[in-house]
């Protein structure tokens, strides 16, 4: 009777040890999986945060300076006194130098392929229209309304317009890229 009691005995704590070990692993295995779910969302929110909202930024930024750039440009076409042209020279100046300084920022931040087709396209077209604002704000300087007009609305709105459209194909790059990346952190979440 004693030896058949002692079987049983060891054979239940070997399986209690047993029961434990499944456990143990299935913890771990859960553990483990929850931490890769987890890793899979903190790059998506990582790749979010990091890249594509600092691109859109700073991309709205340029946009915003592009206009200010053309806006302080007309104006001083349309002043005549030479106190508020100088005003309104110091404004473009300080608006190139902003915007010098956000093109450098997000050159850092390229990271598509269609930013890399997009971007010299807008550096070249912008270039082209700063290249002809040397010649609208001499005209404006010497009262030639009319000429600076006929410049400023002709090839220097192709060339601002064509700017424009780059930096909204960039705009519209990160969106989708930001979505992506929000969904895929919605789909790791889910799972």
């Amino acid at each position: 009777g004693t030896a058949n009691t002692g079987m049983i005995i060891m054979k239940l704590s070997q399986k209690l040890v047993l029961l434990g070990a499944v456990l143990t692993l299935f913890s771990i295995i859960i553990g483990s999986l929850s931490i890769w779910g987890m890793s899979n969302i903190n790059h998506d929110v990582k790749d979010i945060s990091t890249n594509w909202l600092p691109t859109i930024k700073v991309v709205g930024e340029i946009n915003g300076l592009v206009n200010e750039y053309r806006r302080n440009e007309l104006a001083h076409i349309l002043l005549t006194d030479e106190a508020s042209m100088r005003d309104y020279e110091g404004k473009i100046r300080k608006v190139a130098s902003s915007l010098d300084f956000k093109l450098k920022e997000y050159e850092k931040l390229i990271s598509e392929p269609e930013e890399k087709v997009a971007f010299p396209k807008f550096m070249s077209a912008w270039n082209a229209y700063v290249n002809n604002h040397v010649k609208v704000e001499e005209l404006s300087k010497q009262n030639k309304t009319e000429d600076a007009v006929k410049l400023v609305m002709g090839p220097a709105r192709a060339q601002y317009t064509d700017a424009l459209e780059q930096l909204q194909v960039i705009i519209d790059v990160n969106n989708k890229g930001s979505q992506a990346s929000a969904i895929n952190a919605e789909e790791a979440y889910a799972n």
